[in-house]
């Protein structure tokens, strides 16, 4: 049976591949004392390759991966409801200086664009729809909102406290 060489990732693992590498015949492989190794190991989010997966290198691997991931893990989430063109609630406190997810729903049967100047929002959220919003660690303060749609009904104030 021959595969082709580049598809080899261990010994009798095989993975496919698509380009027209040679083709190395498997028996060959299994029977002589080379051994194709493995790629080295990739970082997820840096695309850092490592030589080995022992000592620092794991260590450093390790810190990387968390460094990457802890920020999404660490914000919490909020939601705004959007019914009969208001907010509800019309006042949402969050805490200050953390990262956070704000979730807009929008319950009503007709669109509403969710603005705020002081947070740099501007977005439309189709009917019976939701929109998602991270928003940056904020200083204490009031931060308005509104329905640009609706201006006359849809206000609203973020309490960052």
């Amino acid at each position: 049976m021959a595969i082709p060489a580049a598809s080899i990732q261990r010994a009798g693992t095989l993975r496919r591949r698509r380009d027209k590498a040679p083709l190395v015949n498997l028996e060959t492989i299994q029977t002589s004392p080379l051994t194709l190794a493995a790629p080295a190991p990739t970082l997820p989010c840096t695309g850092v390759k490592l030589e080995k997966e022992t000592g620092m290198n794991r260590r450093a691997a390790v810190f990387v991966f968390a460094m990457c991931f802890s920020g999404a893990a660490a914000a919490e989430s909020y939601t705004l409801m959007i019914k009969d063109h208001k907010f509800d609630p019309a006042e949402l406190k969050i805490p200050a200086d953390k990262a956070a997810t704000l979730v807009v729903r929008n319950l009503d049967g007709t669109p509403e664009e969710f603005e705020s100047k002081p947070l740099r929002i501007e977005k439309v959220v189709p009917a019976n729809s939701e929109a998602t919003f991270q928003l940056r660690a904020l200083k204490p303060g009031r931060y308005k909102f509104f329905g640009e749609f609706h201006e006359d009904s849809a206000k609203g104030e973020l309490v960052v406290e």
